[in-house]
Formats: structure tokens, sequence, C-alpha cells
């Protein structure tokens, strides 16, 4: 079980620490329970403003009934289930949202965030958890990022690119708020390092 998991930040070899409370287990339950909580209400606020920007694009470029045909989009086959809409795109569509409305970062990167952020979705929709562990699909980082993302593959990298795609300041500013609180509550109980947090978080996010 999942649940399980928590536990064995306060094991070694099989092994409680000592002082180790079923109070300090539960308080990493709490937090990842919340963390998730607060990582899918970001992502919806992300989803909804990219189906927007899709919408408007797609309509301006080839009328309101575009979507209907499949030469319109990379692959038919896909276009038939209308999965991975941003993916399926035509690249130069790709690219003028990208240019358009998230200040020109390449789109295989907004791509790969969007599957990696969707995987999240899903995981944290069925009560998986985020604390010490790696997320299925690492992220895509320019040079300048890798060097202050320590792991492509923790949720902190995931929530970096939250902050690129994020459509407002105003809502970032609230998530950036909510973490912050979140993490001060449990700063006692949580090893930073195991959600890919680096010690300049703050700066980094804010």
């Amino acid at each position: 079980m999942e649940d399980s998991f928590y536990a064995l930040s306060y094991k070694s070899n099989d092994k409680f620490y000592n002082g180790v409370t079923f109070e300090k287990i539960y308080a990493l339950y709490d937090f990842d329970k919340r963390l998730r909580s607060s990582v899918m209400d970001m992502f919806e606020n992300i989803e909804i403003a990219m189906r927007a920007h899709i919408t408007y694009t797609h309509c301006n470029k080839y009328g309101s009934l575009g979507y209907k045909d499949c030469k319109n989009f990379h692959n038919p086959k896909f276009h038939k289930s209308f999965i991975k809409l941003f993916r399926n795109l035509i690249p130069e569509d790709k690219k003028h949202i990208a240019d358009t409305y998230y200040n020109g970062i390449p789109y295989p990167y907004i791509q790969n965030w969007l599957q990696a952020l969707t995987t999240i979705r899903n995981s944290c929709a069925h009560y998986g958890r985020l604390y010490n562990k790696d997320c299925i699909i690492p992220l895509q980082l320019s040079k300048n990022d890798k060097k202050i993302i320590l792991n492509n593959r923790k949720i902190f990298a995931n929530i970096f690119a939250m902050k690129k795609l994020c459509p407002a300041k105003t809502l970032w500013n609230t998530f950036f708020q909510d973490i912050q609180a979140l993490i001060f509550q449990y700063e006692e109980d949580i090893k930073l390092e195991l959600i890919g947090f680096p010690k300049n978080w703050e700066k980094i996010l804010k």
C-alpha cells in the first residue's frame, strides 16, 4: 500500500529510528495529501488555459469546425480518439502557442511538461504519493534550468515547470504562498531533498 511508504523515511535496515511516533508518520501523509491537492488545483488552471489557447489558435487558423478535419493535426490516428491534444497539433501551431502565450519556451519542452504533469495529475487523482517518489516522466530542461534543478524526476521540477506554464501571476502567487506555508508547517517532519527542493527553492519559485 502507498501509505506504508511514508514509514520508510523513518526506517533503516527495517527498523524504526528512535523516537519515531505514529504522529510523525501521519504528518508525512498529511503533508503529501495537502501537497497533492495544491498541485492538482494548479494543474487544473494550467490545463484550462492551455485548452483555451489551443481552441483560439485552431479556430482562428482553421475555422470553428477545423478540429473535425484530421488534416489539421499531426497524427490522424490520435485525432480520431482526440487524445494528447497539444502533442498532436501541427508543429507550427505548437510554436505559435509557445511564442504567443509562453514567452517562446521551446514547444517540445511544453509538450514534455504537459505529458509529465498529466501523469502526475492522474496519479494524484488515485491518491498516489508525491513525497519521496520519482515521477514517471523526467522533465526536459534547458542548460540553465539544469543548474538549479537537482532532480528532473522529483515533484519540485514539475512545480518549476508549472511556474512557467501558469496563466496568471496572481494564481502563481497564491499557489506559492500555499506551498510556502505548507513547508513551514511541516518543516520538522519532512526532508526537502526527498521531493527535490533545493535550499534556495523559495528564490527559484518566487
